[in-house]
């Protein structure tokens, strides 16, 4: 080697005296000479990186005796494709006549095609980034607006489960193309490989399903269809071997021949460009994705196309037959354009991208938007009935409208426009029900007489306008032939169902219309769960066809469920559910409560059903206190406790809470009597029928009055056997386990100044339901709706002045120290804030009057007055004024300390001539159903002149 380009040495100096030791600087060119040269080979070759790509160049080229036909290329690092690349040639420079042959070795510095990745500052880079959020949001949006409409009956029977798996799997996959951006390395193709295959598999998964269960229950005879057992957890189970191949065949390939980074040159290309591609060492994986991928959509094309005639109302047959055709034409075209148009990388992530938005969203929406149109159009026919009819009742209220408001209460009580409610709620065991036990808990036809009223006069109406249904370990497996198993017994079987293939036209109708509503009952079955057609059957045959069911919710083994009379529902607006689960982590579902909010003229009813905590002991009691409190918090529905964080036992006209509240009887003046000791105590009282002296030991009255839960609600006092532990048989035969305690209960609470407009007419339980270790227990009520309630006329204007405000013993959520303020929030009257401009640019629209803010101050106290204005106008009695106290906080919204509510019409009551007057408040503020402090102040009611 005579030489490099790279001015790096191809010579080095070593002492003579001893060649294995370089010789200095200094010393070299000396007289007499002390060094001597040795001559460098290519292998010594590592001052810099030019010289150890000439270095490889030259070894690359050695084992093919330096070919000048031949081109290679050579890295900077071997182990990181991302590192620059060069080329490599060789020519043979000669000169004969002096006898000279030299090898020339040239590296050329090879460029990286830009095109074959996507990265920040590409004009594809805010494409992919746009189209793939886009097609997340509109996946996300379509199962948020199908999930929320899933109690309806359009939505209802379209398999909601399985269709929201696939929503939300679509919205996955969309998210899984920005894996399409970056450069290239061996993290993001594994990435890439692991992503799109697995989020595709658990999107077809659901899908396929969803088509086959659909083909099975309707699509098949009707025996067939009965005879096929697949619930919700079955159906599930099926949906499992396709991620797991799909996870098979990654892992195998991610050990054996992974997706990495590999560099691609094609060194015949007048200039080589360096391609780095996410490729296996072989085509294995491609292939076996490609024979995957195909039998998976060649199976969904087929169960599509084999529902496509199912009655459209259950299992979305047309829906599911343009989702499967559609991402089977998708993805064949997208491969047909990869394999058959030569262009860069970078154009075929573009081309995935679109082709898995359009998949995704197409199928998404023709699955989500079909059945929304539906369901409005079933809300706008419901809404239009029910204005009719509302319209036509609405003047006989008013009519039933009368001036004094105390002496009107007991009136309107008795007269029609009251609204009757029964409130219903039993522990089922998870045991199937007999529709004997039913009856003997749900009344027949709702009728009020087969009720014991309290005073044992009979209620005035002939049957309840609400029926309220609470179900806590409602859960179990059908083993009794139901309705639809026997009608298609009777078709297949019957003489008369044989000759109708043959026979009359009529016998042959009835046949097909028997077979067509079993298969439907199946469906409805395998899609719901059989236990909750079978409860939702035997409700609705006890009750009737006079009665309808305007809400059902089922969270885990709980159930709510609300009936109406269909002369009484056109007047029920507004039904909002929600709930939490207090389980283990506040996650299982278990335990917990469901929600249920109405507007029923004007009135805001509530209804909270819930499964607390069990066992006994002081631990558990605790658990039961905080699991109300949960659920409180964490339920929201009126549009007061969305926007202003006033939970439902505040922001509710009237409001019910029952359940298996789970507490005991907890004998706390002898502690050291043993378990047997207190069983046998409690024995004796209930035998003596002593039930004034049991309840004194009830946990919940105690909690109750002590204001460790459920402040200010009521419930009455416990006249009968306790509920629970019972054998599974008429009457009461307590199990000695546990001591007989009144777990399963009722408990109401009113708005101030509205206390009167409920009245409870019964409370028992039900002796003869004999398949749970619980007996249910039934309340009556009598609510006087708002609207019929008189308005008190105020004339010209007034000022409401609030004066010394002054707040104590504030604690924020976590119990430690708080930054408060007090804001004013009106309802059902029109106020304003005097002193605020018509137009403040300063104030969001909507916003309600705010003190000064006090911070770390739990005593806070507030020096200046605030002013309320009001005009001429009728103050109805449901007229509100939540005072709510908030913490401030920082970065996060602000939390609510408590809140007090005051009834504007008392408030505004004045003397004939009264101009003016005082009022001196000293009250508890409440926060999901505890106290939270207390609140004072002065308010001034002056009418203004002028």
């Amino acid at each position: 080697m005579i030489g490099v380009s790279t001015e790096s040495e191809v010579i080095s100096w070593w002492l003579i005296e001893d060649d294995t030791v370089p010789c200095p600087d200094e010393s070299i060119g000396q007289t007499p000479r002390v060094c001597l040269t040795k001559q460098l080979t290519i292998m010594d070759f590592e001052a810099n990186m030019d010289d150890t790509i000439l270095r490889k160049a030259h070894t690359a080229f050695a084992p093919i005796s330096f070919d000048e036909e031949v081109t290679v290329a050579v890295r900077e690092d071997d182990d990181d494709v991302s590192t620059p690349s060069y080329i490599a040639t060789t020519v043979l420079y000669e000169l004969q006549n002096a006898n000279l042959k030299w090898r020339i070795l040239v590296t050329t510095p090879i460029e990286t095609d830009p095109d074959n990745t996507i990265v920040m500052g590409d004009s594809m880079f805010p494409f992919i980034i746009t189209i793939a959020i886009l097609g997340f949001v509109l996946c996300t949006a379509l199962f948020v607006a199908y999930y929320g409409r899933r109690n309806e009956q359009a939505v209802q029977f379209s398999d909601v489960q399985f269709t929201s798996a696939f929503l939300l799997a679509s919205a996955l996959l969309n998210l899984s193309t920005l894996t399409l951006l970056g450069d290239t390395d061996d993290d993001l193709c594994l990435m890439r490989m692991w992503v799109f295959f697995m989020f595709s598999s658990m999107m077809l998964s659901p899908l396929f399903v969803k088509a086959y269960r659909t083909y099975k229950l309707l699509g098949s005879s009707v025996a067939s269809a009965m005879s096929v057992k697949m619930d919700n957890f079955q159906a599930w189970i099926r949906t499992l071997p396709i991620p797991a191949i799909q996870l098979f065949i990654l892992v195998i390939f991610t050990f054996a021949d992974p997706w990495v980074g590999r560099e691609d040159i094609d060194l015949n290309d007048a200039i080589p460009k360096k391609d780095i591609l996410c490729r296996s060492q072989t085509e294995g994986l491609m292939y076996a994705q490609a024979i995957w991928n195909s039998l998976l959509l060649s199976i969904g094309c087929i169960l599509a196309y084999v529902t496509r005639n199912i009655d459209p109302r259950f299992g979305d047959a047309k829906a599911l037959l343009f989702a499967m055709y559609n991402i089977a034409f998708t993805t064949l075209m997208i491969a047909l354009v990869m394999g058959t148009i030569d262009t860069h990388e970078s154009g075929k992530h573009v081309l995935q991208a679109i082709g898995v938005f359009w998949g995704t969203v197409f199928s998404s929406a023709a699955f989500v938007l079909p059945r929304l149109i539906q369901a409005r159009k079933e809300r706008r026919r419901l809404k239009k009935h029910n204005s009719r009819l509302r319209n036509s009742l609405e003047e006989k209220r008013k009519a039933n409208r009368i001036s004094s408001h105390v002496s009107s209460v007991t009136y309107l009580h008795d007269q029609d426009d009251a609204l009757k409610i029964l409130v219903c709620t039993g522990n089922i065991g998870n045991a199937e029900p007999t529709l004997t036990s039913m009856m003997s808990w749900i009344p027949e036809h709702g009728e009020c007489s087969r009720v014991t009223s309290i005073n044992g006069d009979a209620i005035d109406t002939d049957q309840f306008d609400l029926i309220v249904i609470g179900m806590q370990e409602a859960k179990w497996v059908v083993k009794r032939p139901d309705n639809a198993e026997e009608a298609a017994e009777a078709v297949t079987r019957s003489p008369q169902g044989r000759r109708g293939r043959r026979g009359s036209f009529f016998s042959s109708t009835l046949m097909h219309l028997q077979e067509e509503r079993a298969k439907q009952d199946a469906f409805l079955s395998a899609v719901e769960g059989a236990d909750v057609v079978q409860i939702r059957r035997q409700i609705q045959q006890i009750l009737g066809d006079a009665y309808t069911n305007i809400s059902q919710e089922q969270r885990g083994q709980m159930r709510l469920t609300i009936w109406a009379l269909k002369d009484v529902a056109p007047g029920i607006r507004d039904i909002k559910v929600s709930g939490a689960n207090t389980g283990v982590g506040n996650v299982l579902s278990n335990k917990g409560g469901i929600v249920t909010s109405m507007v029923f003229h004007d009135t805001r009813l509530t209804f909270l059903s819930a499964h607390l905590a069990a066992h006994e002991g002081d631990r558990y009691y605790n658990a039961r206190c905080s699991n109300m409190y949960d659920i409180l918090k964490s339920s929201k529905t009126f549009e007061l406790c969305h926007r202003h964080s006033i939970d439902s036992s505040i922001s509710s006209h009237h409001m019910f809470v029952l359940g298996d509240l789970n507490f005991r009887t907890k004998f706390s003046d002898n502690s050291t009597a043993t378990h047997s000791e207190k069983f046998e105590r409690a024995c004796k009282m209930i035998e003596e029928r002593d039930w004034k002296a049991l309840y004194r030991f009830d946990e919940l009255h105690k909690g109750v009055r002590l204001g460790e839960l459920l402040v200010d609600f009521d419930t009455l006092p416990c006249d009968f056997n306790p509920t629970f532990k019972v054998e599974r048989t008429h009457g009461y035969d307590y199990k000695d386990q546990r001591i007989p305690s009144y777990t399963d209960r009722i408990l109401f609470k009113s708005a101030p100044g509205l206390r009167n407009n409920l009245r409870p007419l019964c409370y028992e339980p039900c002796e003869d339901f004999i398949t749970s270790d619980h007996k249910p227990l039934r309340g009556a009520f009598s609510i006087v709706p708002n609207d019929m309630m008189a308005n008190t006329t105020i004339e010209g204007r007034y000022r409401l002045e609030f004066k010394e405000l002054e707040c104590s013993e504030l604690l924020d959520g976590e119990g430690g120290s708080c930054n408060p303020f007090v804001r004013f929030i009106w309802d059902s009257i029109g106020m304003k804030e005097e002193g605020m401009a018509k137009l403040d640019f300063w104030r969001r629209r909507h916003e309600f009057p705010t003190t000064s803010t006090k911070y770390k101050n739990p005593n806070p106290r507030w020096k200046r007055s605030y002013s309320l204005l009001t005009t001429t106008q009728e103050v109805r009695g449901d007229a509100t004024l939540f005072i709510c106290v908030y913490d401030q906080n920082v970065g996060t919204s602000n939390s609510i300390l408590g809140s007090l509510s005051l009834n504007l019409q008392n408030v505004f009551k004045c003397k004939p001539g009264q101009a003016m007057k005082e009022m001196y408040y000293d009250k508890p503020l409440q926060r999901y159903g505890k106290p939270a402090g207390y609140i004072r102040f002065k308010i001034e009611l002056s009418k203004l002149v002028g």
